[in-house]
């Protein structure tokens, strides 16, 4: 079963009248979107299929948001958007395999790449030199899950200061809730687009947005979703963690008792 289909089951549990519901499920790797009729005239069908209206996805997810978060804030402390002592810019390539944790040939490039050579160029080597660290103590998997917890962090504040006390001491860097938007400003577009196929296939508006998954727990997803649907479609938060599972489970109760 489609994991969009399992949290509807979930949400349909607490209807008491049939909805046209549309499920967006952002999880860590990737987002799925689903229409669907739900309600109490369709909770006892064994068969669902007939009241899918539409599906999109995309392997876009709560890691890409970190990487884009992390790309606009921290590598610029490690090179990013800085040049060398001849005025050419640091290859950006290098620094976005370093913060591409889930593209392995990408972190197998950056792993292997001669970054001396680059510092010893650079018009601000101290940067690069955090650069090396990153590369030298293999921390680029750690670099991502600070991003990670500054985006959490984003989730019940507006600012926040990360500590990178790791590659150099008493290294921090602010960051922003309107920072995280701009940086993920592709992604969203690419929600978007999900949005607008299934809304195409289903030939309907959703009266209803069911949103599940540890992702949608960002306010920027919220308000990014409240400017896409309006006042046309009540927004409805599940369980962010465990909707598809708890609609697995309602799903293996009615079938098999």
């Amino acid at each position: 079963m489609l994991e969009p289909v399992a949290a509807a089951m979930e949400y349909e549990g607490s209807l008491d009248r049939n909805r046209v519901t549309m499920v967006l499920d952002a999880g860590g790797g990737t987002t799925d979107v689903t229409m669907m009729q739900l309600g109490p005239s369709y909770r006892r069908k064994v068969d669902r299929e007939p009241h899918v209206l539409g599906v999109a996805g995309d392997r876009v997810g709560g890691n890409d948001l970190d990487i884009k978060l992390a790309w606009r804030c921290i590598m610029p402390l490690l090179g990013k958007d800085s040049t060398s002592m001849d005025g050419l810019p640091i290859p950006s390539p290098v620094l976005w395999d370093a913060v591409s944790t889930n593209d392995i040939p990408a972190q197998k490039r950056f792993y292997a790449s001669d970054l001396h050579h680059i510092r010893r160029g650079a018009a601000e080597p101290d940067k690069l030199e955090r650069l090396v660290t990153l590369q030298q103590k293999t921390l680029t998997y750690r670099l991502s899950r600070s991003a990670e917890l500054a985006k959490i962090h984003l989730s019940s504040a507006e600012t926040g200061t990360l500590p990178l006390g790791y590659l150099d001491p008493e290294l921090s860097v602010p960051f922003s809730r309107v920072e995280f938007a701009d940086a993920i400003e592709r992604e969203l577009k690419i929600f978007e687009r999900l949005v607008n196929d299934v809304q195409v296939q289903a030939g309907t508006r959703p009266e209803v947005v069911y949103v599940t998954g540890g992702t949608a727990n960002s306010p920027v997803i919220h308000e990014w979703l409240s400017r896409l649907v309006g006042s046309e479609a009540d927004i409805v938060t599940g369980d962010l963690f465990a909707g598809v599972t708890s609609g697995l489970a309602r799903i293996a109760h009615s079938r098999y008792g």
